[in-house]
């Protein structure tokens, strides 16, 4: 009997291991790749060079935006996102899932003082994405239920590296996915803050692709990759 279970994990991992040569040898062409800024610069391209090693038949063209696109019109092959699926017509796998944090910089929170209660943001300078909607509400949990708290700030921006930027110089408190504030925390340059009012929803993040182009084996050796690689949340961990 241990012989036979044997035998089986090897002629599993032998069948793992020629689907994975397969997909090498298979996968090739363009891709063409749309990506909200702050993965594209922060996580993606210090990836990448692995996976082109990995599929040097595979070329990519980026397209790097906040705005909205159209997979069909635009010709995408597959689409980052994070929130709510809009299409349900469009396949899709979760990458992970994000948790927003708000923080400050410990330059802003000695000046202004730290906002204990989520009502505490009204007299407190926010900054907020111009692309998301309703980026002015902030969702807490206040004595068990969701609360949406009306913000504002100086400044609005469709940028949310522009957005890290001030808050780390000063200029005020934001509330991103810890995808993006991960470093700036750990290093001590930003302060999460009312944690424990936090939210107890993750806000995924999706790749989304055309139905028809999933079997593609490019497609699906990026996918692979892309679940390889963020599917453990590394960000956390202090990694790519």
């Amino acid at each position: 009997m241990f012989l036979d279970r044997s035998r089986k994990i090897l002629d599993a991992i032998e069948a793992a291991e020629a689907e994975i040569s397969a997909t090498r040898r298979a996968a090739e062409g363009h891709l063409r790749v749309h990506a909200f800024p702050s993965f594209a610069v922060d996580r993606l391209s210090a990836v990448l060079p692995e996976f082109l090693a990995r599929y040097p038949r595979v070329s990519f063209d980026f397209l790097v935006t906040n705005r909205t696109v159209d997979l069909v019109e635009d010709n995408i092959d597959v689409a980052l996102q994070v929130g709510p699926l809009a299409d349900p017509a469009f396949a899709a796998r979760k990458i992970a899932d994000l948790t927003q944090v708000v923080c400050a910089s410990p330059a802003y929170l000695a000046k202004h003082g730290a906002p204990l209660h989520p009502h505490d943001l009204a007299r407190h300078a926010c900054l907020t994405l111009s692309h998301i909607p309703n980026s002015r509400f902030w969702s807490f949990n206040i004595k068990g239920e969701a609360v949406k708290i009306e913000v504002r700030g100086p400044v609005v921006a469709d940028s949310a590296h522009m957005l890290l930027k001030l808050a780390v110089s000063g200029t005020g408190i934001i509330r991103f996915g810890d995808i993006i504030v991960a470093e700036a925390v750990r290093s001590g340059r930003l302060v999460p803050l009312m944690e424990n009012f936090q939210q107890p929803d993750t806000f995924p993040l999706w790749a989304i692709f055309q139905r028809r182009r999933q079997r593609t084996p490019r497609v699906k050796a990026f996918l692979d990759f892309l679940m390889e690689r963020f599917a453990g949340a590394p960000w956390r961990a202090g990694s790519t």
